[in-house]
């Protein structure tokens, strides 16, 4: 007769050992993987070759179907052969040393308690194939995940699991397992498994025969070389640092928050860093806790100490609006090359954000307000301004000031941005809800030579949310050290009215000259060097 293995609900690392431990002990990241399980709703799992992923993943799916009330389970990814031959051949290995214990039956490609609990593992070309799998607990397993079309990856989220369970190789530049490591790593539990966190490296329950070797890591390191991305995905573990159309890397962003670091930490700083959630949102996919203070909802709020700011320097803020409810609105303040405030905002009204901002310019005493006035932004501006705030209405949309160079203003910008970002020039507060929005940014180049950045419309079909931080922290950043961007340096950039030496604070530039005789001539610069 089947044994009651409920107490082990929440303990899947001792379920294993205690249940399963005959077929194979977890080391520690597999502990980690095990544990993340128990309380994050989505983990991802970046391992290298012979790491243990799909062992692991295995054992999670039984522990789930033997533990939780009323349980299913999906097992899937690109190939029928990698869900049956890989993890349900790990899952029948760890069934057959226990299976008076288990309650369930082990078949070809399902484990079945009753006609209503039951885990399932299978492939599909089709998203519409992915339906049906609702459950009170539903824990869904994508294995290789990082050849899984992002069509079924947003069909699997439809489902609603309880649990998210992705593990893959460090294989892809795009895609619902890229971004969870890079663009949405906020509200995944990311693990990363390296050749040299194995057994057969560490030394941990004496080896494992299956796993990855040092004789296997000598002989890729012969074969590829060991600054070749496939050397640092099958062994490292880790993502090419950027593709070629992205518009910065994420060694570039981490610099930037080390510097801010490496700043407070120089002038005995503490960050007021507190996560928030909405309480108009119902679910915390990332496992964190809400905090609560006198200020409206919001995502994540990283205030540094004022008394470090220069008298000598404006302060400027940026404002993303939210629009139609679903993006949120953001607000970046900034002196010099340094961020001192970056917040979000879920479901705020425009009026609210309107108060929102004045009180920002009051608490950072800012000399100007730069804000998207595109789609609802413009109601935004018009009511600052009507109040008689420092506010600069800015279109995204709208003609770049050197349009032969850029599509429009908001490729300009973050353009600007990206070499700030690439000469080591921006201190930015650590905060991995922006370093994903920052890396997930792509761009091309027409054949006329203008740098064209991704539009949101184009980044919700990757599946990802507007870049509402990294668009404020553009905005901030509209007036010097801004518009001192042509260096030479990219040669589809590179004509006579390249600046020959590039300024990384105070300058102010003259308005670009207009080749256009049709076009209306250049307005003059403001006080803050701003042309429109």
């Amino acid at each position: 007769m089947a044994e009651d293995l409920t107490r082990y609900r929440n303990d899947p690392v001792g379920f294993v050992r205690d249940v399963l431990g005959e077929a194979g002990m977890p080391y520690s990241k597999q502990i980690e993987m095990l544990e993340a399980v128990v309380d994050r709703r989505r983990v991802s799992v970046v391992g290298a070759n012979g790491s243990g992923k799909d062992w692991t993943a295995a054992r999670a799916v039984l522990w789930w179907m033997e533990t939780q009330e009323n349980p299913k389970a999906v097992v899937t990814g690109p190939t029928q052969r990698q869900v049956e031959e890989v993890v349900w051949q790990e899952m029948r290995e760890a069934y057959a040393v226990a299976p008076e214990r288990l309650g369930g039956k082990m078949l070809a490609s399902k484990y079945r308690l009753d006609d209503n609990r039951f885990a399932i593992g299978f492939s599909t070309n089709k998203a519409c194939n992915i339906q049906g799998f609702h459950a009170q607990n539903l824990l869904v397993v994508v294995t290789e995940a990082h050849a899984m079309p992002q069509d079924q990856m947003d069909a699997i989220k439809r489902l609603h699991p309880t649990r998210l369970l992705l593990v893959g190789n460090a294989m892809s530049l795009d895609g619902e397992f890229h971004d969870s490591h890079h663009a949405k790593q906020h509200i995944y539990r990311r693990i990363r498994i390296s050749a040299y966190d194995t057994p057969n490296f560490t030394g941990e329950n004496g080896g494992v025969p299956a796993a990855i070797t040092p004789e296997d890591v000598e002989e890729l390191a012969l074969d590829w070389s060991e600054d070749h991305p496939f050397y640092a995905s099958a062994v490292l573990a880790e993502f090419p640092d950027a593709q070629e159309d992205s518009l910065v890397g994420r060694e570039a962003v981490e610099a930037a928050m080390q510097r801010s670091e490496a700043d407070r930490a120089s002038a005995g700083e503490q960050d007021d860093c507190h996560p928030e959630r909405s309480a108009a949102e119902p679910r915390d996919l990332s496992g964190e806790g809400t905090a609560g203070d006198e200020r409206p909802p919001r995502d994540v709020s990283t205030a540094l100490n004022m008394t470090t700011l220069d008298p000598r320097l404006p302060v400027y803020i940026g404002v993303d609006v939210g629009r139609f409810g679903f993006d949120k609105s953001a607000i970046c303040v900034r002196q010099g090359e340094r961020v001192f405030d970056l917040r979000s905002f879920a479901k705020m009204d425009t009026m609210r954000l309107v108060h929102e901002v004045l009180r920002t310019i009051e608490e950072w005493k800012a000399e100007a307000v730069f804000v998207d006035e595109g789609g609802v932004g413009g109601g935004v501006v018009d009511r600052l301004r009507e109040l008689g705030a420092p506010v600069y209405g800015v279109h995204f949309g709208g003609r770049a000031p050197h349009r032969t160079r850029f599509f429009n203003m908001r490729s300009e910008f973050f353009w600007e941005l990206r070499m700030l970002l690439n000469d080591g020039l921006l201190a930015l507060p650590r905060d991995e809800e922006l370093a994903g929005q920052l890396i997930s940014l792509r761009y091309d180049v027409s054949s006329s030579g203008q740098v064209r950045l991704q539009g949101k419309k184009e980044m919700r079909k990757r599946g990802l949310p507007s870049p509402d931080k990294a668009d404020a922290l553009a905005l901030a950043f509209l007036v010097p050290p801004s518009f001192g961007i042509w260096t030479g340096t990219e040669p589809f950039l590179d004509d006579d009215r390249a600046s020959p030496n590039r300024l990384s604070l105070g300058y102010r530039l003259p308005p670009p000259d207009d080749d256009d005789d049709d076009a209306p001539p250049s307005a003059p610069a403001n006080r803050i060097g701003v042309w429109w």
